[in-house]
């Protein structure tokens, strides 16, 4: 009796429910503890989605993340729901790693001494091949930088590793979050917003789990309109 209540309790403990953390669906505890929280559906297609560049983003990532793997789960993208207009996605290297050191430009604003920047361009290093990639530049990359008037902060000079604020580790996973406020009726009249309008983000976050100490922190973010 004690053995079939052990593999009873032990079933309705697997057959629990909890919602998709993107969707809100009810799923199983256990595809939950093996998808990081979300539905077959979301990890297939990525979040619920209203226009076609986020549809597009998530079936095509951004050129700007085309030297990466990317993925819709993992440690670096941070918890919650994702606003209906974003796209998020976990980096990896092409050669499989998913562990870099994240390089740019520690900076203060002068304005406000009291708050700290980490500027673009935004590169990672894989740490297991070494190879480095840019991830994002304002002048090259998202709406300002397709057409070609970005006003976004630019590090110059040797860029330097982002270091855990909590352990000052220098060794993450990273994610990233891309917002869009292209409409589907914009896509239509705009022939490079037809023809790619995952590149055209109007927001471009940048998210780290420290590989020393768990902590999951926001690296950067940047408005490119």
């Amino acid at each position: 009796m004690n053995l079939l209540n052990k593999l009873f309790g032990k079933a309705r403990t697997d057959d629990s429910k909890v919602a998709c953390r993107y969707c809100e669906a009810l799923i199983l505890s256990a595809t939950a503890r093996s998808t990081g929280g979300i539905c077959m559906r979301c990890k297939r297609e990525g979040p619920p989605f209203q226009s076609e560049a986020v549809k597009r983003a998530y079936a095509t990532p951004a050129r700007c993340l085309s030297a990466f793997e990317t993925k819709t789960t993992g440690d670096a993208i941070p918890n919650g729901t994702p606003r209906d207009q974003s796209v998020r996605l976990q980096l990896g290297c092409n050669c499989g790693s998913d562990e870099f050191s994240i390089l740019g430009f520690p900076m203060t604003v002068s304005e406000n001494p009291s708050i700290d920047i980490f500027a673009a361009p935004i590169s990672l290093t894989c740490l297991t091949c070494h190879k480095t990639q840019q991830a994002f530049s304002p002048v090259r990359d998202g709406y300002d930088g397709e057409v070609g008037c970005s006003a976004g902060l630019l590090g110059t000079g040797e860029p330097a590793k982002f270091q855990c604020p909590k352990c000052e580790g220098t060794t993450h996973k990273a994610a990233v979050s891309l917002g869009y406020s292209i409409s589907d009726e914009e896509m239509e009249e705009e022939k490079d917003f037809a023809a790619r309008p995952q590149d055209f983000f109007t927001e471009f976050s940048l998210h780290a789990c420290c590989i020393t100490c768990g902590n999951l922190t926001d690296v950067t973010d940047y408005e490119c309109a």
